[in-house]
């Protein structure tokens, strides 16, 4: 129970801190202070809890080490270069964010499943959401790059609905982890 408790913590601060980006603006660079890398950490602790017998998550939990190594790797080298845009290593990093969003969100789904959770229907959904924005929100970052800079709006937009899709996640996780405590006290 306990573990179960702990994993939905560590997921939620995860996905929090992934989502958000609060920036130091030092004049000739900027400075990410919650960089992704810290969330990913969150979430390889988190999906650690939600291991069982049966499920263990090893291509997840490889996949978050990946991501984890290639943002420490981005945000090492904002310090001596503050550009590091490179183009298709970016795409990737994307879309194996979704991946890895998709994935704990689904796990979470699963142990509310197996709970008898009344907020299974709800996370399923919010978890289409997130996946809608965070691809809209690619695809207007692309956008911007290659086409004019009137999609920036599309991507500030999309950011905000996945930043609103992952605080809604977090409330929803929250009451699920209440719900969840009540059940196995009961």
């Amino acid at each position: 129970m306990k573990k179960i408790a702990k994993g939905i913590n560590l997921a939620a601060v995860g996905l929090l801190m992934i989502a958000l980006n609060i920036n130091l603006d030092l004049g000739a660079m900027t400075i990410n202070i919650l960089p992704d890398w810290l969330g990913l950490i969150l979430l390889f602790l988190a999906v650690g809890q939600f291991e069982d017998k049966k499920h263990r998550y090893l291509l997840l939990k490889l996949l978050i080490i990946i991501a984890t190594i290639y943002d420490m790797a981005a945000w090492g080298l904002s310090f001596v270069h503050h550009n590091f845009d490179l183009f298709i290593p970016n795409i990737v990093y994307s879309i194996v964010q979704m991946i890895i969003f998709w994935s704990v969100t689904s796990i979470t789904i699963r142990v509310a499943r197996e709970s008898s959770s009344s907020y299974v229907g709800s996370l399923v959904t919010i978890r289409g959401i997130q996946l809608v924005s965070q691809i809209l929100n690619m695809a207007m970052s692309l956008l911007t790059v290659y086409i004019d800079e009137w999609f920036a709006m599309g991507v500030t937009v999309t950011g905000v609905i996945l930043l609103l899709a992952v605080i809604i996640t977090i409330v929803i996780l929250f009451a699920f982890k209440k719900e969840y405590r009540e059940k196995q006290e009961a």
